[in-house]
């Protein structure tokens, strides 16, 4: 049993993403804080990623898919107000099958 713990981990834990963008969506994010203005934080969240794939009302989603890896940011806003209400992102890699669908779903514009 200790040998297949070890050798899960040496196959999960040593497959590497994107670093420059883990490194882009991390800044991105972190850029980004509950109460700042809407407007200003979604011009600067374009401005380093690019458009948001998703704009919904209360909700934009940024995604990038490299390969088994998904890069995102999701900021969501107070309903009937102008401020961010929180921020959200970082990357999943296609083990973990549900979210990693989700996130490329975004990127690659499928519904």
């Amino acid at each position: 049993m200790k040998w297949l713990f070890i050798a899960l981990f040496v196959t999960i834990g040593c497959r590497k993403g994107n670093s420059e963008l883990e490194a882009k969506y991390k800044q991105a994010r972190d850029s980004i804080s509950t109460g700042d203005k809407w407007a200003a934080a979604t011009k600067q969240l374009e401005q380093m990623l690019g458009p948001a794939q998703e704009k919904g009302a209360l909700e934009w989603r940024w995604a990038k898919v490299d390969g088994t890896y998904c890069y995102d940011v999701r900021i969501m806003k107070w309903e009937n107000g102008d401020t961010v209400r929180g921020v959200m992102g970082g990357v999943v890699n296609d083990g973990v099958k549900d979210r990693f669908d989700r996130c490329k779903a975004v990127a690659t514009g499928e519904k």
